[in-house]
């Protein structure tokens, strides 16, 4: 799934910031 694989670095741990965006995109949106 390519948003996971956004959310997610090369140490395969979600990015916090990354989850803030997505977070606050479903918010706005």
């Amino acid at each position: 799934m390519g948003l996971i694989n956004g959310l997610m670095g090369n140490s395969g741990k979600i990015d916090p910031a990354a989850v803030q965006a997505i977070l606050s995109h479903f918010v706005a949106g």
